[in-house]
């Protein structure tokens, strides 16, 4: 038989204690999922942010990041957003399971 360690039995009162202490002063519970009501109006192709939330071209190069398993670059658009443009199939996933998640209403 294992035995718990007394630094995860530690790590859980101290958790349970923040969180009791949150609600005891009124701070606002996180939201995980809400009801997304008709799914059906939800725009997949465009997302959370809609048609207005996307870089206003022209962009320009700021620097490339090559961490992680896909290639990077970190752009500026016309109207002075930054935005961070993926290659590769991992951005494709990212996006689609982002947007799916979206419209059953996780945030």
């Amino acid at each position: 038989m294992r035995r718990v360690r007394p630094a995860w039995i530690a790590a859980v009162i101290l958790l349970a204690a923040v969180l009791s202490s949150a609600a005891e002063n009124g701070a606002p519970k996180p939201v995980l999922w809400t009801d997304p009501g008709d799914i059906r109006s939800r725009n997949l192709f465009w997302g959370p942010g809609g048609e207005k939330h996307q870089p206003q071209m022209p962009v320009e190069f700021e620097k490339e990041d090559m961490d992680g398993t896909s290639p990077k670059f970190d752009v500026r658009d016309a109207s002075g957003g930054k935005w961070r443009a993926k290659l590769g199939l991992e951005p494709r996933l990212e996006t689609v399971s982002s947007r799916l998640m979206w419209a059953v209403g996780y945030t």
